[in-house]
């Protein structure tokens, strides 16, 4: 990568930044229910504002999981905390979050 083309990267990351919203780690729910499995990983349920309430889902998302997917058994079920707080848990659906 040339000089030039490492400025113009540089430049594109701080016009990114600046357009796009950060969140916060303390004004917005950023707590998750998560689920990992070897190098995959996934954010289960959630987003929770304390990290108490992720953990109190965590043995129930688990039992959900484990009727889905039979293999979830063996996954390491905990919780995580992601910045923003935008994503998705893929079992909200079955809890109505």
């Amino acid at each position: 990568m040339t000089q030039a083309e490492l400025e113009e990267r540089v430049e594109e990351i701080r016009r990114l930044v600046k357009t796009r919203p950060i969140g916060s780690w303390v004004d917005n729910p950023c707590y998750y229910v998560s689920i990992i499995d070897g190098e995959r990983w996934a954010l289960i349920l959630g987003p929770f504002r304390t990290h108490q309430e992720a953990l109190d889902m965590v043995d129930k998302a688990r039992d959900v999981g484990c009727e889905i997917d039979r293999k979830s058994h063996f996954y390491g079920w905990g919780t995580c905390k992601v910045a923003d707080g935008r994503a998705v848990g893929v079992l909200n659906k079955y809890f109505d979050i």
